[in-house]
C-alpha cells in the first residue's frame, strides 16, 4: 500500500537511505529537502517513485503536510464518492475547507483520479491566495504553444504561479508547453509545493533553467537601449578606475601619480584634476550627484595614515574623515580593500576600508556618513570579503555582498539589516531597479575557474522573494563584466566571444561598436568598464585612454 494513504510518521532515515531511486533524478535535491523535512513520505520499499502518478487524494494529504497552518476560508461538504474511513478523508476535507480543491458538480471528489498539472497549480494559486497580474495572463498565449489547451477558469491561477516561480517542468517536456492537461507526477507536485513554500532570500529548490520564466516581467519589463549603440568619444588620458556623477554629466578618472581628472561628457574636455601628492596614493574615489564634491581614500606612505577627504572642484579641502594610523609594519597590499560611495542624493557617503584576509578579521564595518553634518549615522556590520556598495535610486536602502555568497539589504534612516539574501553562488554584481523596488544580482557558477553559467536574479525589496532568474549566453571566457545602473543590460568581455551587451529578460544580444584605429585587445584587457548610475552611457578605463559610448536612448 501506498504510504501515502497512511499518514505516517517521519522516518528517522534520511532520504538518502530510504528513497533508493531519486539518485540523478532531476528533482533529486529537493526530493531529499521535502523527505529531511517529513514533508512527503516514500513506499515501503524504500522507494520514493518520483515518476509515478499522483492522485487527488494523494495531493490533498501533501498539502495538509505542506501548509498545516493555513486558515481554514469555508465550511466542508460531503462528497458521494469520500467515505469517512477512506483514508483521504480528513485531508480531503482540510484542503476544501482552504480552497485548495473543490469537487465536480456532479458532487463527487474523484479522491482516486490522478491529479492533472493544471489542477495542481491552479490549487497553490488558490489555496496561498496568489494573485495574477493582467499582463501575465495576456502573455500565456505567447509563452506556451499549447494555450488553447489550458482551461479558461485556469488562466489566472496559471499566471499567478508562473509569478511566483512555481511551475518547473520535466527536462523531458517541452520548454514552451504547459501540457496542463496531463497527469503530474510526484516529483512534479513535490517540486510545485517546494517552490511555493520558499521563504524570503531562499533560493530555487532545483535548476533554474527547468523554471518556466515570465516571457516579460510586469514589473521589471527589459528594455532594448543598447542594439544601436554608438562610440561616442575618447578621453585622452589612461585610467585604471572610473567613477559617474549621478547626472551622467561628468565622469572621473584615476591615474596613479596624476590623480582624479573630472570630464565634462558632452563635450569630452577636461575640467579639474586633483593631483596626487608626495608620499600619497589614491585608493578609491566617488562623486556626488552632480560632481561638484569628490570624496576619496588617501594613503600617505610617509606617515603610515589613511583617511578620507572632501574636496570641491577647485581642489580645496571640504572635510577629512576618520584618519587611521598604522603601524610601521603595516604593508598596503592586495588584502587591504577600500570602497567609497555616494548616495544618488550625494547627502549620503558610505565607506569601507578594512583587510578582506579572513586570517586577519572576521567582520568589518560599513560607515554612512552624513555629508553636511560630518558625522557618522549608521555601521553596518559584514563579513569584510565584499566588494560593492550600492545605494537604492530612492535614497532608502544600502546594499553590499560579500563572497560568501550574501547580499544584505539595510534600511539607510534606522541601519536595520532588512534582507539577507543568500545566493549560494558566487556573485559578480548588484544593483537597484530605477524605481528602487527591486534589487538585481549577477550570479555565476563557476567549473575549473570558468563561470560555467550567468544568471541575474531579481528580488522584490517589499517581500525579498526571488521574482525571476535570467540565464544569460555569456561565453564562460568572457572576463571584463558589469551591470547597467537601471538593471536592464548585461556586459561582457573576451578575446574568445567578443565584447557584447545582453539584455536581462531575454535572450538578445548585440555587440559592442568598437572605436576606430583601437586595437580589441585594448578594449579586452580593460581596466574597468562601467554603465552611468541610470545605464545609458557606458565607460571604459583603458591604457589607450578612457572611451565612452551612447545608448539608443
Amino acid at each position: 500500500m501506498n504510504s501515502e494513504n497512511k499518514e505516517q510518521p517521519f522516518n528517522l532515515l534520511t532520504p538518502d537511505e530510504i528513497w533508493l531511486d531519486i539518485k540523478n533524478h532531476w528533482a533529486e535535491n529537493c526530493l531529499k529537502e521535502l523527505g529531511y523535512s517529513g514533508l512527503f513520505n516514500g513506499y515501503p520499499d524504500g522507494k520514493f517513485k518520483p515518476d509515478n502518478l499522483m492522485t487527488r487524494a494523494e495531493f490533498a494529504a501533501a498539502l495538509k503536510r505542506a501548509f498545516p497552518d493555513t486558515p481554514s476560508k469555508r465550511k466542508a461538504i460531503n462528497f458521494s464518492d469520500v467515505s469517512s474511513s477512506f483514508w483521504g478523508f480528513e485531508a480531503i476535507r482540510w484542503a476544501y475547507e482552504r480552497r485548495f480543491l473543490s469537487g465536480y458538480p456532479s458532487g463527487v471528489f474523484k479522491p482516486q483520479e490522478n491529479i492533472p498539472r493544471v489542477q495542481a497549480l491552479v490549487a497553490l494559486a488558490s489555496g496561498l491566495n496568489l494573485s495574477a497580474n493582467p499582463q501575465l495572463i495576456n502573455s500565456l498565449s505567447q509563452l506556451f504553444e499549447d494555450f488553447a489547451e489550458i482551461p479558461n477558469y485556469a488562466n489566472s491561477g496559471v499566471a499567478a504561479t508562473l509569478e511566483q516561480r512555481i511551475i518547473v517542468r520535466d527536462p523531458n517536456r517541452s520548454l514552451k508547453k504547459l501540457t496542463p492537461n496531463q497527469p503530474a507526477t510526484r516529483a512534479e507536485t513535490a517540486v510545485f509545493i517546494a517552490q511555493s513554500r520558499l521563504q524570503p532570500g531562499q533560493i530555487d529548490r532545483v535548476d533554474s533553467f527547468l523554471i518556466t520564466e515570465p516571457l516579460i516581467s510586469p514589473d521589471f519589463p527589459p528594455a532594448n537601449p543598447w542594439k544601436n549603440n554608438k562610440f561616442a568619444r575618447k578621453l585622452s588620458q589612461s585610467a585604471t578606475a572610473i567613477k559617474w556623477s549621478y547626472n551622467e554629466q561628468v565622469l572621473g578618472s584615476y591615474q596613479p601619480q596624476t590623480g582624479i581628472t573630472l570630464w565634462d561628457v558632452k563635450t569630452g574636455n577636461s575640467l579639474e584634476t586633483i593631483a596626487e601628492e608626495n608620499n600619497q596614493i589614491y585608493l578609491s574615489f566617488a562623486l556626488n550627484n552632480t560632481a561638484e564634491v569628490i570624496a576619496f581614500y588617501v594613503y600617505d606612505t610617509e606617515k603610515k595614515e589613511l583617511s578620507i577627504k572632501l574636496l570641491n572642484r577647485t581642489s580645496k579641502v571640504i572635510q577629512t574623515f576618520e584618519k587611521n594610523q598604522f603601524l610601521d609594519y603595516f604593508v598596503l597590499d592586495e588584502n587591504f580593500l577600500t570602497l567609497i560611495e555616494f548616495s544618488q542624493n550625494g547627502e549620503i557617503l558610505a565607506t569601507f576600508a578594512g583587510s578582506i584576509d579572513p586570517q586577519n578579521s572576521d567582520y568589518g564595518d560599513i560607515q554612512l556618513w552624513n555629508i553636511q553634518q560630518g558625522k557618522t549615522i549608521q555601521t553596518l556590520t559584514i563579513s569584510p570579503r565584499l566588494s560593492q556598495l550600492v545605494f537604492s535610486h530612492d535614497n532608502q536602502k544600502f546594499a553590499t555582498y560579500n563572497t560568501q555568497g550574501e547580499v544584505k539589504v539595510w534600511n539607510i534612516s534606522t541601519g536595520e539589516l532588512l534582507y539577507t539574501l543568500n545566493e549560494e553562488k558566487t556573485v559578480d554584481n548588484i544593483t537597484f531597479s530605477i524605481d528602487s523596488q527591486f534589487l538585481l544580482s549577477v550570479v555565476l557558477d563557476f567549473t575549473g575557474g570558468f563561470p560555467i553559467s550567468t544568471n541575474v536574479r531579481v528580488w522584490d525589496m517589499s517581500t525579498a522573494m526571488l521574482l525571476f532568474n535570467f540565464d544569460l549566453p555569456v561565453d564562460r571566457t568572457s572576463e571584463n563584466r558589469t551591470l547597467s545602473g537601471d538593471g536592464r543590460t548585461y556586459y561582457a568581455s573576451g578575446t574568445v566571444a567578443g565584447a557584447n551587451f545582453f539584455y536581462v529578460g531575454n535572450n538578445d544580444t548585440f555587440d559592442l561598436v568598437f572605436p576606430p584605429n583601437i586595437s580589441p585587445l585594448t578594449i579586452y584587457n580593460a581596466k574597468q568598464s562601467l554603465f552611468s548610475p541610470q545605464g545609458n552611457l557606458f565607460a571604459m578605463a583603458t591604457s589607450e585612454g578612457v572611451f565612452i559610448w551612447n545608448s539608443s536612448y
